[in-house]
């Protein structure tokens, strides 16, 4: 009973099997008393009849005679009934048992009974009639008038055992019961089937997170295409959250993996001029380039220190940002003076166009450098010797667009929409950057984000362009 499936089982079946109970003593409540007022009603008329039937023989014979007691003892065959005709002072005079009766007549109703049936005509009640009966009975009582509707000259008695009024309750019950367990097997074996149905999904998805625990990302669970509903959206959703967690996982493997070659690099290479400085294997005069080499070094490590602190206060949501109305055109043309070593060591081809007016664009003065530097230091990287570099500014309304754009070997479209992800690279396809980490795209979007831009990536034909929005001020 501690499975989901167990409880939503037994939950279900429990419903059924109540609400076909009730149902059956509603029914059972609601035919009885239809059924008993019908016969109550019936009783009644017969009691009227006979009582009419009898003041016409007085009227017609002076007395009832053999042809009413057979025409009461038929009636009451037919109606399963007992009747009983008596004179004014309330004796029986004659039974529909038969023309030898001996238990009824002669036997006095109870006085008061028959004055209430003189008086008012008719009488319906719960009784023995005095002890006629051995046990109660519904008895339904009419007048027998004279000739002439004078005082009423007798009462005829219309009886049935007080059981018998209503249906056969233990019969309906019987019924009731085949019935409510007929519908709760077949209920029951449904309720197993959809139950079942409905928890697989739940139980692929708790093996596969315990598989997930154990670092194995794999697993997946297997989704009804054609199905919309809540249970086949959880395992799409399920999925898609699997995809990322593996996709993650290898992303930050990749990460582990560069992080200790670009440490390694430059400590080993460090640690090698420093000792030979130290035990005298590099010559004194020597010593002055060693040591550049070696300032250099650290510099490099700071860089990736400070990008990596940088990842770990945009995560934490600690970066701010102070924005203030930029030049950018001035911006960009003093970024990229800062990589004319690099762009003229690879012979490449620089295109700038800018507005003839400078533009002021409300944004954090150091953010904006960042998301410049490392978009066009991510350009030179991968364009190739005596490629082309373009930077394109345009301005429409109140906002404005910053384009930069390299030729070289396309992102592959499978890789497009990870390229701002962290620790994603995209140079594995390129075959450039092998000591990247990459994080430099995935800080340029934060960034802009965190000013409320926009960026997107496009790469096709040889030209891969990367373009964030920037807002214009007077």
């Amino acid at each position: 009973m501690n499975s989901l499936f167990a409880r939503y089982y037994m939950w279900l079946a429990t419903m059924l099997f109540l609400t076909i109970l009730v149902m059956g003593i509603a029914f059972m409540t609601l035919a009885n008393s239809y059924i008993s007022g019908r016969l109550h009603d019936q009783a009644v008329e017969t009691a009227r009849n006979g009582a009419e039937a009898a003041s016409a023989y007085m009227e017609n014979f002076g007395a009832l005679n053999e042809l009413y007691k057979i025409t009461i003892n038929t009636i009451a065959q037919a109606q399963g009934s007992h009747i009983l005709a008596a004179d004014a002072n309330g004796v029986v005079v004659m039974c529909s048992d038969g023309l030898l009766c001996r238990e009824h007549v002669g036997r006095v109703m109870p006085e008061a009974f028959v004055q209430s049936v003189l008086t008012q005509g008719a009488q319906t009640e719960q009784s023995t009639l005095g002890g006629i009966y051995d046990a109660a009975r519904k008895v339904a009582a009419c007048a027998v008038t004279g000739s002439g509707g004078g005082w009423p000259i007798g009462i005829v008695t219309v009886s049935t055992a007080a059981a018998g009024t209503g249906i056969n309750v233990g019969a309906l019950l019987r019924i009731c019961l085949f019935v409510a367990a007929a519908v709760l097997a077949a209920s029951s074996v449904s309720a197993y089937l959809i139950s079942k149905r409905l928890t697989k999904p739940l139980r692929d998805i708790s093996r596969s997170t315990q598989r997930y625990a154990r670092g194995d990302f794999s697993s997946r669970v297997p989704a009804d295409s054609g199905a919309n509903d809540e249970i086949s959206r959880l395992c799409a959703n399920f999925n898609a959250m699997a995809d990322s967690l593996q996709h993650l996982e290898q992303l930050r493997r990749e990460f582990i993996a560069n992080v200790s070659h670009e440490l390694r690099t430059p400590m080993t290479v460090i640690g090698g001029y420093v000792d030979g400085l130290l035990d005298g294997a590099i010559p004194r005069d020597d010593g002055g380039r060693y040591l550049a080499i070696v300032s250099e070094e650290v510099r490099r490590l700071s860089r990736l220190v400070a990008r990596m602190l940088d990842i770990t206060l945009l995560q934490s949501g600690q970066m701010s940002y102070s924005p203030r109305p930029v030049n950018l055109c001035e911006l960009v043309r003093r970024v990229i003076l800062g990589f004319e070593n690099n762009i003229e060591a690879k012979g490449i081809d620089v295109a700038c166009e800018l507005p003839p007016d400078d533009i002021n664009v409300l944004f954090d003065p150091d953010a904006l450098t960042q998301v410049l530097t490392n978009l066009i230091d991510n350009a030179v990287k991968f364009t190739p010797p005596g490629g082309l570099l373009s930077i394109s500014v345009g301005v429409k309304g109140h906002k404005g667009t910053v384009s930069v754009t390299n030729s070289g070997i396309d992102i592959p479209e499978p890789d497009l929409p990870f390229v701002f992800d962290r620790f994603h690279k995209a140079d594995k396809s390129r075959g450039e950057d092998k000591s990247g980490l990459g994080l430099g795209l995935y800080i340029v979007r934060s960034i802009v984000l965190g000013h409320n831009e926009t960026i997107n990536a496009s790469s096709a034909n040889g030209l891969t362009t990367f373009t964030f929005s920037v807002t214009v001020t007077k």
